[in-house]
């Protein structure tokens, strides 16, 4: 979204007969229009964009704030702000300039417009590029469209959940991107079983599992086991055990207490 100010409809000092607009450009580049004379008026008139004319008649007691070299909108005498809406707009440059306004003062008495129309331009882009997955990365940059609303995304739209859903660092084959966290690697097991401690058929080692490599860890590892037979399930368990204890990740305490379980 920005905001832009178009000084005062009719140049010179500030007045109680001054007129200002201001406009406020959203992503979709929709434009809509704020309208407020000085001394509080209802502004009688419109904006002027591509020959097609957009009267001001909705009114917002809340305007967004408008900065510039002159006196800015939300300074205006009193508090209510007429508006326009144009929308469907294309990505280019499009004129702008505005009927000859006056303003509605007192008793009802209709004011003699306030000089010239003011003319400008309004430079629109990526008109039409929307972000469907509501994360603030347009679709055209976003390489996680799935990504829920409101999520924290990286630059490239991916929440960590996107890129890494065992949330264990590595991320998950084809992430295209590490998320927020910066996930690294290729995940072996994407959906790791992550309980805290090592379990074997209900059995509590009370054993921490730890990840090993590439996104595996203990249990990860002792579930993939393809076993002939049960002795032969308790003798690859044995021997994954002894090489965690070879390389420091358990005590020989530990490992007794894995193949009890096993």
């Amino acid at each position: 979204m920005s905001i832009s100010l178009f000084s005062i409809l009719n140049p010179g000092t500030v007045s109680a007969h001054t007129t200002q607009i201001g406009w406020v450009v959203e992503t979709n580049c929709d434009v809509t229009f704020y309208a407020r004379q000085y001394h509080g008026s209802v502004v009688q008139g419109g904006v002027i964009v591509d020959g097609t004319t957009y009267s001001f008649t909705a009114t917002t007691n809340s305007p967004p704030t408008f900065d510039g070299s002159v006196q800015p909108l939300n300074n205006a005498i009193g508090s209510n702000f007429q508006i326009a809406v144009v929308s469907g707009l294309v990505t280019g440059t499009h004129a702008l300039t505005t009927t000859a306004m006056g303003g509605n003062v007192r008793a009802g008495v209709v004011e003699t417009p306030l000089g010239p129309p003011m003319n400008a331009f309004i430079d629109l882009d990526n008109c039409g590029v929307s972000d469907s997955a509501d994360d603030g990365v347009l679709n055209d940059d976003d390489d996680c469209s799935d990504t829920g609303a409101g999520a924290l995304v990286d630059p490239n739209g991916c929440s960590d959940a996107r890129v890494d859903g065992d949330g264990d660092g590595v991320c998950d084959p084809g992430a295209p991107s590490g998320g927020p966290s910066g996930c690294t690697g290729s995940d072996d097991f994407p959906n790791s079983n992550t309980d805290s401690t090592v379990v074997i058929d209900g059995c509590d080692s009370g054993v921490e599992n730890k990840f090993v490599s590439n996104g595996a860890n203990f249990n990860d590892m002792i579930g993939a086991i393809i076993s002939k037979n049960h002795g032969d399930f308790v003798k690859q368990v044995t021997q994954m055990a002894n090489r965690w204890k070879k390389d420091g990740l358990i005590t020989g305490r530990e490992k007794g207490k894995i193949t009890s379980c096993a």
